[in-house]
């Protein structure tokens, strides 16, 4: 029986790695899409494109520029399906995370973070939420304007919400623009993106109306002329695997081959993105039931052998699925198509001490033959 109940152990290990590494690809392709008759770029799960160069809006050619001033234009379709999971549009990345600015989807919101400083002079992340429902399939023009008067949004030529006392801190207001998904590669959104503008002021709201109309009626080539232009693109255009910037910058985006990660990320812990792991149940709710087997066979198996110590079975149970969750966590950083997540790890270790509690439980049913083979090796079982 212990023989059996170890192969069990082992098989479930097994089991556990080939779902944590599969699919194995250590690379895989961009998945962009450019089909007849669109005038945009499709992204799809695993899929980015990202700017040549930064963008340093502070420090931007034109005589317009303000003070801690952004205004982003973004002429988009939504394909992002309806779940927990945060979706990033565009980031702003200066080679630290959190990004300097990030605009995302979270279920059918639109979501922007920015840092700030709270009262006590400390840099910290603000969210907040405009107000739209992206529902999938329908484009919408969306125009985020933030500056010493606070930060707008805009739907379709339309004020939205209005955060007056949101406003960006200047030196945060450089990075790559990164398309798509988040830096680490942890945030994947999907839908169709036609055009996007980046200007280094804040548009007031007859500048993002006009706009509006200029992008509906294909008319975007105007916009190349406006004050404080840092970057503009028409998705719809490539030139090998870039798509040409039209603003004075001429700085593309690239679109590679392979998808790629900024930064690779390490045991994300669960309050680094709350909207991913504590809205997603299902998935914690998985990763402990996963782990419970595991626990329940080993701790049946430690019974064989150690019989009187209980705590010392369980906490060896706790150990073994906790091993295993991190070894499987740490390779996961070098596959594109899995996250590394401190937040597996507890669950991982959760369930398995789950299982070994319902094994100390059902433990009596076994007690006997367990206390007889003990006898029959000449000693005593040790106590707890």
């Amino acid at each position: 029986m212990r023989n059996l109940l170890l192969l069990i152990c082992i098989a479930l290990c097994a089991g556990y790695f080939l779902v944590g590494f599969s699919p194995f690809r250590p690379r895989v392709a961009n998945n962009l899409g450019w089909r007849h008759g669109m005038d945009g770029t499709y992204f799809g799960w695993l899929s980015s494109v990202y700017s040549e160069r930064e963008l340093d809006l502070i420090g931007s050619p034109s005589s317009a520029s303000e003070d801690g001033a952004i205004s982003v234009e973004l002429l988009l379709s939504s394909g992002h399906r309806q779940t927990g999971v945060v979706g990033t549009i565009l980031a702003l990345y200066d080679g630290h995370l959190p990004p300097n600015l990030l605009i995302a989807q979270w279920k059918s919101e639109l979501l922007l973070r920015v840092p700030v400083r709270n009262a006590d002079g400390r840099r910290i992340r603000r969210e907040v939420g405009a107000g739209l429902d992206l529902r999938r399939g329908i484009r919408r023009f969306i125009a985020v304007t933030s500056g010493p008067g606070g930060t707008r949004f805009y739907i379709d030529g339309e004020l939205s919400k209005a955060y007056p006392r949101l406003i960006p801190q200047p030196e945060t207001l450089r990075g790559r623009l990164v398309v798509g998904d988040a830096p680490e590669g942890n945030s994947h959104w999907s839908g169709e993106l036609a055009g996007m503008a980046v200007f280094n002021r804040s548009l007031d709201a007859r500048e993002v109306g006009r706009h509006f109309e200029l992008w509906t009626n294909k008319k975007w080539r105007d916009i190349a002329a406006e004050p404080g232009l840092a970057a503009l693109y028409n998705l719809g255009e490539r030139s090998g695997r870039t798509i040409p910037d039209r603003s004075v910058s001429g700085n593309p985006l690239i679109a590679p081959e392979y998808y790629r990660r900024f930064r690779k990320t390490v045991l994300v812990p669960p309050w680094r993105d709350p909207h991913r792991y504590f809205s997603d149940t299902g998935d914690v709710s998985l990763n402990i039931l996963g782990f419970i087997p595991l626990g329940f066979f080993y701790f049946f198996y430690r019974s064989r052998i150690r019989p009187g110590r209980t705590w010392h079975n369980l906490g060896l149970a706790a150990l073994l699925s906790g091993t295993i969750s991190l070894v499987i966590e740490l390779i996961q950083v070098y596959l594109p198509t899995r996250s590394s997540t401190l937040t597996d790890v507890i669950c991982n270790t959760a369930g398995g001490l789950a299982g070994a509690f319902l094994a100390a439980l059902a433990r009596p049913l076994l007690g006997p033959r367990a206390s007889a083979e003990t006898a029959n090796r000449g000693h005593a079982p040790p106590g707890d």
